[in-house]
C-alpha cells in the first residue's frame, strides 16, 4: 500500500497541474483510471470521492466540444465505468462497474448498466446499512445505523468472531 500512496500522490498531482483536473479534498484515484478533461476544470470530483480502476472520464464531445463533467462528494466510481460528458453526479453517488453514464445523476442513488440508470434511491451515507466511519478522520467514535450492524461492526473492530467456524479459524491463524 505505501508503493501505490507513493505512486498515486505525485500522479494526483500532475492530473491537477498538467490536464487541468479539479480535485477537491481527499480523492481515491486508481493508477489505471483515465481522464480526458480537454480544458482546464473539464472534471471537477468532490471531497472522499473514490474512482476504480480502468474508469473513463471524459469531458469532450465528438465534434471537439467541451461538457464539463462535475461529480460530488462521497461518491464510488467502480470500475470500468465510463462517464460521459456533461454529466453531473450528485452527492453519495455509487456508480456499479461497467456502467456507461451519459446523463445526469441525483443525488444519494445507486446507478447502473449501460446505458446506466438509477436502481435504487436514497441510499445513506453508508449503503450497507451497517457502519461508517466518520467524517472527521481523526475521530474515535463512530456512527451506528442499526444494532445489529453496531454488533457486527464491533466485532470487526475487536477482532472477536461472530460464528464459531470463524473463532475457530481466527484461532489456528494465531498458532500457524
Amino acid at each position: 500500500m505505501w508503493l501505490r500512496d507513493w505512486i498515486a500522490r505525485p500522479r494526483a498531482w500532475w492530473l491537477r497541474k498538467f490536464t487541468g483536473l479539479h480535485l477537491t479534498g481527499e480523492v481515491d484515484i486508481s493508477l489505471s483510471a483515465r481522464f480526458i478533461p480537454g480544458m482546464r476544470g473539464g472534471i471537477s470530483v468532490g471531497d472522499q470521492t473514490t474512482i476504480g480502476p480502468l474508469a473513463v472520464l471524459t469531458a469532450r464531445l465528438p465534434g471537439g466540444a467541451i461538457a464539463p463533467i462535475r461529480i460530488g462528494e462521497r461518491c464510488f466510481i467502480g470500475g470500468n465505468a465510463m462517464i460521459g460528458p456533461g454529466v453531473t453526479i450528485g452527492s453519495g453517488v455509487v456508480i456499479a462497474g461497467g456502467a456507461v453514464v451519459l446523463r445526469s445523476v441525483p443525488d444519494d442513488c445507486v446507478v447502473a448498466g449501460n446505458p446506466a440508470r438509477v436502481i435504487r434511491n436514497r441510499v445513506g451515507p453508508d449503503v450497507s446499512g451497517g457502519c461508517r466511519k466518520p467524517t472527521r478522520p481523526s475521530a474515535r467514535t463512530w456512527v451506528w445505523h442499526d444494532p445489529n450492524a453496531a454488533r457486527d461492526c464491533a466485532s470487526f473492530i475487536n477482532d472477536t468472531p461472530l460464528h464459531p467456524i470463524t473463532a475457530i479459524q481466527a484461532r489456528l491463524r494465531r498458532y500457524a
